[in-house]
């Protein structure tokens, strides 16, 4: 099956955790074409490996994106248009915690946290909304992934169970 002929999949932060699993689940379709996008070439082309290693139905290659720069966000999008015309299917999946300590939680932390996991899905559906909206699906999708593990007030208040979760 060409991949003119599958559902491209952008899955920012597909490297690790959620974003790993919802390409694990994606590559169970064979119609599916998964693009891995992670901020480490390292990281996301062994992630690629780990899923080829299981003999997915679907496919999957690695995409380079940090979604709190620009200039990574439309060079993705470039990189989609030219290989594959459109992506049906944008996850945004990107979450921080930059500091990681929420008792050393300073300006710049918070900057980067809310760059990260608020301005870079925006900036990154505003670039990708033209890709999307050429897609052969009548029905495009755009999935916002988030989770109270990264939530800045969750991880601020020290009566939440969450508070201590490195």
């Amino acid at each position: 099956m060409a991949f003119t002929d599958k559902t491209i999949v952008l899955i920012t932060s597909a490297n690790t955790g959620i974003g790993f699993e919802l390409a694990k689940q994606f590559l169970s379709d064979a119609s599916k074409h998964i693009l891995l996008g992670s901020r480490s070439a390292s990281k996301g082309e062994k992630a690629v490996q780990d899923l080829q290693s299981q003999n997915p139905p679907g496919t999957v290659e690695f995409m380079q994106i940090d979604v709190s720069k620009q200039d990574s966000i439309v060079a993705a999008a470039k990189h989609v248009e030219v290989k594959h015309g459109h992506p049906d299917v944008l996850v945004n999946n990107t979450r921080i915690f930059s500091s990681g300590d929420p008792d050393a939680a300073d300006i710049q932390s918070l900057v980067d946290t809310f760059t990260t996991n608020a301005a870079g899905p925006c900036a990154t559906v505003k670039v990708f909304e033209p890709l999307l909206s050429r897609s052969a699906s009548n029905t495009p999708r755009i999935i916002n992934v988030t989770s109270v593990l990264d939530s800045i007030s969750t991880r601020l208040d020290k009566s939440n169970p969450i508070y201590n979760f490195k």
